[in-house]
């Protein structure tokens, strides 16, 4: 069931595509890039999605002559003979959890332990984590000593039960093989003071409920002087030499589909000689020059793939392509960015939507009459439906790491549910319901799938461990107002943000408890806050606001509140004009748009935020069918930039009036 099968499946489906060796091979999860436990089940299902699974081969044998793999477990029994074989391999059927992990965690955490030397100074880390490479050259400064080390912790204990203590003992243990000589006591250490411990510190903690584990960190290990703090309020007085170690969660970034990168890229010739005319081109209606008629007839076939119309090729030189000027260059206020652009006629009613990570041509939709559904939005066909309330769907997050998988939240009830799509079963969809959060406004979920939260309008937070399908926490009092929405990091599964209608943005980090007073950052901003979101690379973050209220934030750990960089929108001096902003998924460029216009904008997102040109959507609902001269407007609702493709932007367009639309446009740069 939902495509389970033995590890012993895919070691032949893997097999038949390798050379004959006598040598075995086992294979272990691969998180968001980060390996973790040797497999027990591996799934299966149709369609693209992330690598989920890594191969791995001895590195030699012991001189009893058995395999020795470089990772735990390191011996041929536990590490390869579990996955040979179909019988004895599968748990009991009793207890099995509903949602993406069925058997819940394994036993244990798997670590990556990193020597690094440093004196015995306060050393600033960053935000985004600790690199691959500082952590290599570190550890290549101390001759003999191994650059790295994965142990697996507490491998006989259920994940959700192994203290901070047991961790602590065990990193202890591993001290001598890393080339640390002497007695020394292991403590994590601070986020905000390096060359510190934790305060308050508790050594009973649980690593997965309060400091929020995650499979395959890097603990980066470093011999320092305490001279004050909870270590030694332990009984420790005098300055002492210990071992820190600091958490490093970081994944890599995401990957971008092919062919869709490197600015300079232009229509093909097709779509750019009709940027005079406003002709449509397989039922993309591509943008025109100021003066020319905006038309928008309806294809004679069916467009096979989102690409009709929008190919490589010259773009029109009688109207500047404000994309591609030089980084210096600014466009006019009216310069139109060259495009082609359609609706989706099969996302009317929609409220809000969500592009999926890593399947290019699907999104999530949610409606105003509480059902959600699956589109295929290069065909413009819906695949999948599903009732979940009566209430307008307002939260929508796919899990990164299963693709089949997504939470979605209704408002006013705030009933919150885990989904399932089946892309082989087109119909209906599978659905969990967890605890709700009422009035909710948004959710996230974190890049490794370990945990979602929850916004509403209050002033709380709630965070549900996506394994299990609980609420663990509700963190109170985080805002002086409403939150209208938070947001995950994109590449570190434990940084959060949330914008709040009291004028602020905050930044929070899961690593450590989560208290009101304290969050990592605290950004204030010109007006409320409609909503906040991450660079794709996770060093800035982005805060929406009211009429032309946007800045953007750098991320460096440990700097004081900072003003940002302003994008200078032009205002229309509404207090009813919230404002959505997000990056293109390279990260080069913010599409922003608000509910009291028809268009969108694209500003450079390096600061001074050079305007590159404008999108008008006006006219397109209205084409769509005569109102009958009843009075109504058209506007942008809510916006979204697709996560792998930095050409392809979706924009909510709305009608008010006794007659109310909304459809999602879909708009293909000519960048």
């Amino acid at each position: 069931e939902h495509g389970w099968r033995h590890p012993a499946a895919l070691k032949r489906a893997v097999q038949r595509m390798l050379m004959p060796s006598q040598v075995p091979v086992r294979f272990r999860e691969l998180v968001a890039g980060r390996p973790g436990l040797p497999i027990q089940r591996a799934r299966f299902f149709a369609g693209s999605g992330p690598a989920s699974a890594m191969a791995e081969w001895p590195i030699g044998r012991t001189p009893s002559g058995a395999w020795f793999w470089p990772m735990p477990p390191h011996s041929e029994r536990l590490g390869a003979a579990s996955q040979d074989g179909e019988a004895g391999a599968w748990q009991s059927q009793r207890g099995l959890l509903p949602g993406p992990h069925p058997w819940s965690r394994c036993c244990g955490w798997l670590v990556e332990l990193v020597v690094e030397q440093r004196p015995f100074s306060p050393f600033c880390t960053s935000l985004v984590g600790v690199s691959d490479e500082a952590g290599s050259a570190a550890a290549a400064l101390a001759a003999g000593t191994p650059q790295r080390r994965w142990v697996h912790v507490g491998h006989e204990k259920t994940a959700e039960s192994i203290t901070l203590r047991e961790l602590c003992d065990e990193l202890r243990q591993q001290l001598p093989q890393l080339g640390f000589d002497g007695e020394f006591e292991v403590l994590p250490e601070s986020l905000r003071r390096a060359g510190t411990t934790v305060e308050p510190l508790n050594l009973g903690w649980l690593l997965h409920a309060d400091l929020r584990w995650t499979q395959g960190e890097r603990l980066t290990l470093s011999e320092v002087v305490i001279t004050s703090g909870s270590a030694c309020a332990e009984g420790h007085r005098e300055p002492r030499r210990v071992v820190l170690f600091s958490r490093d969660a970081l994944r890599g970034p995401r990957e971008l589909v092919a062919g869709s990168s490197g600015n300079g890229t232009k229509l093909n010739a097709t779509a750019a000689a009709s940027l005079k005319v406003g002709l449509s081109v397989a039922g993309w209606q591509v943008g025109h020059a100021p003066g020319a008629p905006a038309t928008h007839e309806a294809p004679t076939t069916q467009p096979t793939s989102i690409d009709d119309g929008a190919a490589c090729g010259e773009v029109d030189s009688s109207r500047p392509a404000a994309l591609t000027r030089s980084t210096d260059e600014e466009a006019a206020m009216d310069d139109i960015v060259p495009h082609a652009r359609r609706l989706l006629l099969a996302s009317s009613g929609v409220r809000q939507f969500e592009f999926h990570p890593s399947r290019t041509g699907v999104l999530l939709a949610g409606r105003k009459d509480g059902v959600i559904s699956i589109l295929d939005h290069e065909a413009d066909t819906q695949t999948h439906v599903l009732e979940v309330d009566s209430y307008p769907i307002l939260g929508l997050s796919w899990l990164n790491t299963q693709p089949q998988w997504a939470v979605v939240g209704a408002s006013q009830s705030g009933t919150t549910c885990m989904v399932r799509y089946d892309e082989g079963k087109p119909g209906c969809m599978e659905h969990v319901r967890l605890e709700p959060f009422p009035h909710l406004s948004s959710l996230s979920v974190s890049c490794t799938d370990d945990f979602f939260m929850t916004s509403g309008f209050c002033v709380d937070c709630g965070l549900y461990d996506v394994v299990t399908g609980r609420r663990v926490s509700t963190f109170r009092g985080l805002h002086q107002n409403f939150i209208n929405i938070l947001r995950f990091a994109n590449r570190s599964p434990h940084l959060f943000a949330t914008a709040s209608f009291d004028h602020t943005c905050k930044l929070w980090d899961l690593r450590e408890p989560i208290t009101a007073s304290r969050p990592v950052r605290n950004f204030g901003t010109e007006t409320l806050n409609v909503m906040c979101c991450f660079s794709p690379d996770d060093r800035h973050i982005l805060c929406s606001g009211v009429d032309s209220a946007l800045q953007q934030f750098a991320l460096p750990y440990g700097a004081g509140e900072t003003v940002g960089t302003r994008v200078p929108l032009p205002a229309l001096n509404s207090d009813t004009n919230y404002r959505r902003s997000l990056y293109l998924a390279d990260g080069s460029l913010i599409a922003t748009a608000a509910t009291n216009e028809s268009h969108l904008r694209l500003y450079s997102a390096e600061a001074p935020h050079r305007h590159r040109g404008f999108i008008e959507c006006k006219g397109m609902l209205m084409r769509r069918r005569q109102y009958a001269g009843l009075p109504t407007e058209e506007y942008v609702q809510s916006l979204r930039c697709h996560p792998m493709d930095p050409r392809l932007i979706g924009a909510l367009l709305s009608t008010s009036g006794p007659h109310p639309e909304s459809f999602i446009a879909m708009m293909r740069l000519g960048l």
